[in-house]
């Protein structure tokens, strides 16, 4: 399982964010860039300290609106990748986030190569929101529908 390790970088001006896979667990974590909005425009101690000198609905406003935190299992026989936890959006637990065998859920994920490796993902979310993530480290393919398809993706 050591070499089932995925990190993606979240490549957008306005954005910062990583996703991480590790077997068949994942990770999501994103925000705005360094130096953007109330949260990661500011130099505080701490984020109570924050809501303090901003407000607190001004900051849990963004927090909600602009930042994401999610959990999930990968599920390698489908090509899928289901919500166990969302920290803003409770009520995805469970959901599917990305499906590469039923269309009906409204993401897409391409790799993009350059020569035999892959560089990049182009996500596109449910909300249609396109995503470009770079590839830090590649060790599966997490987005395909069976493991005997993702060791072909294998870079």
């Amino acid at each position: 399982e050591e070499d089932k390790v995925v990190v993606l970088e979240l490549v957008d001006a306005k954005r910062s964010g990583l996703w991480l896979f590790v077997g068949r667990y994942f990770a999501r974590v994103s925000g705005l860039a360094p130096g953007r909005g109330l949260v990661a425009g500011s130099c505080c101690s701490s984020l109570e300290q924050l809501m303090s000198f901003q407000g607190s609905s001004s900051v849990e406003d963004e927090l909600r609106g602009s930042y994401e935190a999610i959990d999930g299992e990968v599920e390698a026989a489908l090509g899928q990748l289901r919500v166990k936890r969302d920290v803003w959006q409770p009520e995805r637990a469970g959901m599917l986030m990305y499906s590469a065998s039923d269309q009906s859920v409204g993401t897409t994920a391409e790799l993009i190569r350059v020569g035999d490796k892959v560089a990049s993902v182009s996500f596109v979310s449910t909300a249609g929101a396109k995503e470009h993530w770079k590839v830090v480290f590649w060790g599966f393919n997490p987005f395909a529908q069976c493991q005997q398809e993702a060791d072909r993706e294998e870079a």
